[in-house]
């Protein structure tokens, strides 16, 4: 059992399955040793939605009760794209929508709960940089909906691709990267796999 799931189970969380999206959007964009989780919504375990507008018809304690889900359902995207929450170096940066009335003020406390929760879960790992974004609306008429950019273990194979890019553009015979070669200071120096 990793890290994450001895964690997860600690906390006592079990992540809900995965869900599909339901319009033209793919839920994770993985880019060199960056993975981009598209707004995940309050899902809760038996296919429903927590709904309503802070200040309005919904609590700052249910907000934050859908803020903590919206985090459960990206972890399972997550898993499911990633193949393994280990991969998962760092949690960069959240981006929280709260749906609100005006002069609704305390975004930052709904989506603390989503923030406390991956540092419960990561450690100092899930500290991140962090939007609390008040809005009118969310799609489904959903309370919150936060997305997340994250870091990735093992950028050995995305360094590797751009020296062969590099060394075959100067018209070198494409090899593999030698072991320890520093292609750029901001790359780091590549160990073998």
């Amino acid at each position: 059992m990793s890290y994450i799931h001895q964690r997860l189970s600690e906390l006592g969380i079990s992540p809900p399955p995965p869900r599909e999206p339901a319009f033209s959007y793919v839920p994770t964009a993985i880019f060199g040793d960056f993975c981009f989780l598209s707004g995940q919504l309050p899902w809760t375990e038996d296919s429903g939605l927590i709904t309503g507008t802070l200040g309005r018809d919904c609590s700052i304690d249910l907000g934050r009760d859908a803020a903590r889900l919206c985090i459960l359902n990206g972890l399972s995207v997550l898993q499911r794209d990633l193949n393994d929450l280990t991969r998962i170096s760092r949690v960069i940066k959240m981006t929280g929508f709260v749906a609100c009335v005006d002069g609704f003020c305390d975004q930052p406390k709904v989506i603390d709960a989503a923030s406390n929760l991956l540092v419960d879960i990561f450690g100092e790992a899930g500290q991140h940089a962090r939007s609390a974004v008040g809005v009118r609306q969310l799609p489904r008429g959903v309370p919150v909906e936060i997305e997340l950019i994250l870091g990735l273990q093992s950028g050995v194979e995305t360094r590797q691709t751009l020296y062969l890019l590099i060394t075959s553009s100067l018209g070198e015979s494409p090899s593999p990267m030698p072991s320890g070669t520093n292609i750029f200071p901001f790359f780091g120096t590549i160990s073998s796999p």
